[in-house]
């Protein structure tokens, strides 16, 4: 699966005017992005992919919005985006304190929380940034950190996304529980359900159609490339362990493991002194480290970091 720029406009498209600048503002960091957002947060599925997008598109306004504007004209528009707050509030206070006023109307909605101070500017200097909209002192400073591009707000939006659990929800198709947790309500869910559709339809499309992996072709260890450190380790000890008269001649050790013949001679000392425990520990050992290697490179050729002999 790959972001290309037909894919966002069948999604939501390209609009003309200013705004267009900010829509190929997204495209563009999201196409660099990509790969390491399916890398590094698991962006694998459709389902995780549509909710993503479909989250994105309506928190953007079909990404044209950079930052969320707090400049309001209507009493209804403020009603609509802050439903619980605006009820405790007369037409006619909302229109003479909040309307056309930014400032007033982010300490209004932001103040006192999400890290913001009451009674100072921070609901509005920390308003909602990015593709995701992240919002309040808190988050600005732990996720953008004073960086204010299309990339970081992508970085911020997918931190913001693993945080939160948004993958489990969407591979359960639960649209509801992954706009609780980005908005911490349902407010627009309407509007994310029609772009989630649309996302879910796109993606189906041959050009996003997931790759199937490869069926894994069973690989023995004799099969294996020699190159292996693991595969050689394993074949001096099998071969050690094989060979009659192991612990008993210096030439075994020697050609087996590159000793010196003084060292053998210690060995060999050694050995006469304490036969049956050396022959023991020894045997229980190399059995044990190749038992622990052949389970290791098994592993190695199954996730295809080995390959046949024959293959390169």
């Amino acid at each position: 699966m790959q972001i290309t720029r037909d894919s966002l406009a069948a999604i939501a498209p390209r609009p003309r005017g200013t705004t267009a600048t900010i829509w190929d503002g997204y495209a563009n960091a999201l196409i660099a992005a990509w790969p390491q957002i399916v890398a590094d947060y698991g962006i694998s599925n459709r389902l995780r992919l549509a909710h993503l997008l479909a989250t994105w598109a309506h928190e953007t306004g079909g990404f044209t919005i950079l930052w969320e504007s707090l400049h309001y004209t209507s009493v209804s528009a403020v009603r609509k985006a802050w439903r619980q707050r605006a009820r405790k509030h007369s037409d006619s206070w909302i229109e003479a304190h909040l309307l056309r006023n930014p400032v007033a109307l982010g300490d209004w909605a932001y103040g006192n929380r999400m890290g913001n101070r009451k009674g100072t500017t921070d609901g509005y200097d920390f308003r909602g940034f990015g593709i995701q909209q992240i919002t309040g002192r808190t988050d600005h400073q732990r996720l953008l950190a004073g960086e204010y591009t299309y990339g970081a707000a992508i970085r911020a939006a997918m931190s913001e996304w693993s945080e939160k659990g948004c993958n489990a929800l969407a591979d359960a198709d639960d649209v509801r529980g992954v706009r609780r947790q980005i908005n911490g309500g349902l407010n627009g869910i309407a509007d994310v359900e029609r772009y989630l559709a649309k996302a879910k339809r796109v993606i189906d499309s041959d050009e996003w159609a997931a790759p199937q992996p490869a069926t894994p072709v069973p690989v023995t260890i004799s099969e294996l490339t020699k190159s292996s450190r693991k595969v050689r380790l394993l074949e001096r000890i099998k071969t050690a362990l094989g060979i009659s008269g192991l612990l008993g001649s210096g030439w075994t050790l020697s050609d087996a493991w590159g000793f010196s013949q003084g060292s053998t001679d210690v060995l060999k000392q050694l050995l006469a002194d304490h036969m049956l425990l050396v022959v023991a520990g020894l045997c229980l050992a190399g059995l044990l480290v190749a038992v622990v290697l052949q389970h290791w490179i098994a592993e190695d050729a199954r996730d295809g970091r080995y390959q046949p002999s024959g293959a390169r």
